[in-house]
């Protein structure tokens, strides 16, 4: 069994930095971390002895936000998907040696990083359009490492890439 859900609810080291709360501002849907983030840690966590084959393990994430979430309805943050992914990938024995996020505003990419970073996951933030970063991400990734792209944007127009 995986850590899932459980490691969402850990404490915000930098609570005064931006929180996505969805296209509304009342907070994402319900189902984030109930089906979307619950997903992305069983992947993670059933590829582990696949991951621990390769020596670089890359997680790119150009849809990144700030990397805490708040849900509709709720009075508290918890960790957004980057985030998710790097804790599990540590829960499962083959921890991400590089982690690349990106998003439109300077602000949320940064946030996104140093959240990352407070967990000692090697990350790197990049700014602007995924269609423009994606190529700087993709030659961040080192020769002959595993990449998962975990590719989550509000809408699906957005992946022209």
């Amino acid at each position: 069994m995986s850590a899932d859900i459980v490691d969402q609810l850990t404490e915000d080291p930098y609570p005064n930095l931006p929180v996505e709360r969805g296209p509304h501002g009342r907070g994402v849907g319900k189902w984030v971390p109930e089906e979307k983030h619950l997903y992305l840690t069983r992947y993670i966590n059933a590829t582990r002895e696949a991951q621990k084959k390769f020596k670089q393990r890359v997680l790119i994430d150009p849809f990144g936000g700030p990397g805490r979430i708040q849900v509709e309805g709720e009075n508290f943050t918890r960790d957004g998907g980057s985030v998710i992914a790097f804790r599990e990938s540590c829960f499962s024995g083959a921890p991400f040696t590089k982690v690349l996020v990106g998003d439109l505003d300077e602000s949320r990419a940064r946030a996104n990083e140093m959240r990352l970073a407070a967990i000692q996951a090697p990350a790197k933030h990049f700014v602007g359009p995924a269609v423009e970063t994606v190529d700087a991400m993709a030659k961040a990734v080192p020769f002959g490492a595993l990449a998962l792209a975990y590719l989550d944007p509000y809408n699906l127009e957005y992946l022209s890439f």
